[in-house]
C-alpha cells in the first residue's frame, strides 16, 4: 500500500494510482477503502477499464447484479464480456453465460486468457480456469502477476494442487 499511497500523493489526478490502490484494498478484503479509491479513479476517468471491472466484481460478489452489470458495461468490450458472463451465471442464465464465454474464447483468446480464466472460475469451471491460466502463462499475460491475490481465482482455485503447481511454475512463493 505504501507505493500506491505515494503514487496517489505525487500524482493525485492519476486514475491508475487510485485504481491500483483500490484493487490492492480488494485483495486485502478492505471493501470500503477499495470502493472509495476505485470511485475516485472513476471520477477522474469514468471509462477506466480496471476500476469499472473491479467495482463490478465487488457488486457481483455482494449479489448486486444490476449495478455490477452497469459497471461491466462501462469497461472496454473484453472486460464487459467477461463481467457479463459472470453476471449471467450468477443470475442462473447458463445459456447466456455460455454464449458470452464462447464470444470471449473466439474473439479474445489472445490477450485476455487471464480474464477467461477468471470468468471460468466464477462459473465454477475449475478445469476451464486452469486451462485458460495455462494459456495465459504461455502468452505471458500480464494479468498473471495477480494470481496469488486475485479473489476471483483464489476463492475457487487456491486449494487445488494445480494452483500450487502454477504458482511454483511461475516462481512465486505460495
Amino acid at each position: 500500500f505504501a507505493i500506491d499511497r505515494k503514487a496517489r500523493t505525487l500524482v493525485p489526478l492519476a486514475p491508475d494510482a487510485w485504481g491500483g490502490l483500490g484493487w490492492h484494498y480488494v485483495f486485502a478484503g478492505q471493501v470500503a477503502a477499495a470502493r472509495a479509491a476505485l470511485q475516485r479513479s472513476l471520477e477522474i476517468k469514468p471509462d477506466g477499464q480496471w476500476p469499472n471491472f473491479h467495482m463490478g466484481y465487488m457488486d457481483l460478489k455482494e449479489g448486486k447484479t444490476a449495478s455490477a452489470s452497469e459497471y461491466f458495461r462501462r469497461a472496454p468490450v473484453a472486460f464487459e464480456t467477461t463481467g457479463l458472463a459472470m453476471v449471467e451465471h450468477t443470475l442462473g442464465h447458463e445459456r447466456e453465460s455460455q454464449q458470452l464465454m464462447a464470444e470471449l474464447k473466439e474473439k479474445y483468446a489472445v490477450g485476455f486468457a487471464y480474464q477467461i480464466a477468471q470468468a471460468s472460475a466464477w462459473r465454477g469451471d475449475k478445469n476451464g480456469a486452469f486451462e485458460w491460466l495455462e494459456h495465459a502463462y504461455d502468452q505471458h499475460d500480464a494479468g498473471l502477476y495477480r494470481l496469488r491475490y486475485d479473489p476471483i481465482l483464489a476463492t475457487s482455485l487456491r486449494g487445488d494442487k494445480r494452483f500450487v503447481a502454477l504458482v511454483k511454475k511461475m516462481g512465486f512463493s505460495e
